[in-house]
């Protein structure tokens, strides 16, 4: 099994499901999925290794595929019934723990929406409002570690704006924040995409840990908000 890039047939299969998104095929295709599932696996232990060198919370300690997302979809509560994810996605994060509120470094392997990002997505209550204050009282900080960082500003660039925002600025925070527009989040991430052809050449392993590094004082910044406590 490659550990260096992304398989030609992981993607193959991936494009395959996107049109054929349904339990009998799945099932007649069960061993190209698990193949495809145990190259993502691998390419992920191999950046895992690449990150914890520059980033040492994120743990080796824990087997990679504990935070590798299931394939099938909850569709309890979905228009979209299709039983199964067009993506594969990992958490490679500090702790092993699949859903953890904290940031770690998100790989999604899609055909054509291949990424990485880090942040912290549909926060929970009590981590919104962390995240709220960490901008609206620290948002010079935010400014100067994260977005005038060299490397964020010019792969990344800012945070995701493209899930849900609130049309004005949240109550208890002044309409006229400099953070105003953070504020207005109800997900706090960026990400980077890489074509196809990158995750399938020699150079896949180099980009995404380029990206992920990129991805380190977002990374800081939410984890950091996130541990506040009323009693320190």
């Amino acid at each position: 099994m490659n550990d260096k890039k992304i398989d030609k047939k992981t993607l193959e299969f991936l494009s395959e499901l996107k049109d054929n998104n349904y339990r009998e095929w799945f099932q007649a295709n069960k061993s190209r999925y698990e193949e495809a599932r145990d190259n993502v696996l691998a390419f992920s232990e191999r950046l895992r290794e690449r990150i914890s060198a520059f980033d040492p919370e994120v743990s080796l300690g824990y087997p990679i595929k504990k935070v590798m997302f299931r394939i099938y979809r909850d569709t309890r509560f979905s228009r979209d019934k299709s039983p199964y994810k067009r993506h594969i996605g990992v958490n490679i994060n500090d702790n092993g723990i699949l859903k953890s509120p904290f940031a770690g470094y998100y790989l999604s392997i899609e055909p054509g929406e291949c990424l990485i990002a880090s942040g912290c997505y549909a926060p929970e209550k009590r981590e919104l409002g962390l995240l709220r204050d960490a901008f609206d009282l620290d948002w010079e900080l935010f400014e100067e570690e994260v977005l005038g960082n060299k490397e964020f500003a010019s792969l990344i660039g800012g945070l995701s704006h493209e899930e849900r925002m609130l049309k004005r600025v949240p109550m208890g925070y002044p309409k006229d924040s400099p953070a105003a527009e953070y504020l207005k989040l109800t997900s706090f991430y960026g990400y980077a995409l890489m074509s196809d052809k990158i995750v399938m050449s020699d150079s896949a392993l180099d980009e995404a840990e380029k990206l992920c590094r990129a991805m380190l004082p977002l990374k800081k910044f939410i984890n950091r908000a996130l541990s506040y406590s009323e009693d320190e």
